[in-house]
């Protein structure tokens, strides 16, 4: 069963704060070097996307889903528990999507397009897209994001995604995580990740940084384009060829 939301308030996520402030507090330090040293580089370019994601990050207001069918341009999977949703072949949705307790959204052999965010929030809460592409239209820089929380997880395998072109929003907190294999990314990913979360990318053209600023495993098999920018208790394998 799937239904329609239209009420929408912030999503509770206390780990998103010191996200911010550490992020800025890092980001800050590096600018501020470049300027007094005079050094300027591409690298600068990052900084300046990472400030736009963080700060669309802070807006964001993801809708919660209400009691029964209400309507409305949110699609939620995962209220009632035990709800679950497949989708194949052209599908276009208009307004954000939600997946949230223990909810499970498959896109099987798809050509979807999503006029909005994705939320992946929950103990069990699972996206997974097969062989699919998945289209979120982008009108400006960070215009659509994908947010990972709790234990949500993304498992993107042998897909397309196709963001205009742009750079686009990831953010993974808490235990959250994201495996893609054979990815390609059209456009460029900032994410943002705090907590002990897993982030596993093999054989993807998926170019982005990352701005870690708590414990995560990150793994990175025979990708493409990646920058990081991180502090303590990292841990980053990058297993080659």
């Amino acid at each position: 069963m799937m239904f329609l939301a239209s009420t929408a308030q912030k999503l509770p996520v206390n780990e998103k704060n010191t996200f911010f402030k550490n992020a800025y507090k890092k980001i800050s330090t590096m600018n501020n070097d470049n300027s007094s040293s005079g050094k300027t580089s591409q690298g600068d370019q990052f900084h300046s996307g990472v400030n736009q994601a963080i700060r669309k990050i802070q807006k964001l207001t993801p809708p919660v889903p209400v009691s029964g069918n209400v309507g409305g341009d949110t699609l939620v999977v995962g209220q009632p528990p035990n709800d679950s949703l497949i989708i194949t072949g052209a599908y276009t949705h208009f307004g954000p999507v939600i997946v949230i307790n223990n909810g499970i959204l498959r896109f099987r052999h798809a050509y979807v397009t999503i006029i909005g965010d994705l939320w992946v929030a929950g103990k069990n809460a699972l996206v997974t897209a097969d062989s699919s592409t998945l289209y979120f239209p982008q009108q400006y820089f960070y215009q659509r994001s994908l947010a990972i929380t709790e234990k949500g997880r993304v498992e993107y395998n042998h897909t397309t995604l196709d963001y205009s072109g742009l750079s686009h929003n990831l953010f993974i907190a808490d235990s959250g995580s994201i495996t893609m294999n054979h990815v390609k990314d059209i456009g460029f990913t900032t994410c943002g990740l705090n907590g002990t979360l897993l982030v596993d990318i093999e054989n993807s053209d998926e170019p982005s940084e990352y701005v870690i600023t708590d414990k995560a495993h990150l793994t990175f098999r025979n990708d493409t384009t990646l920058l990081l920018w991180h502090q303590d208790r990292m841990s980053v394998s990058q297993i080659p060829e």
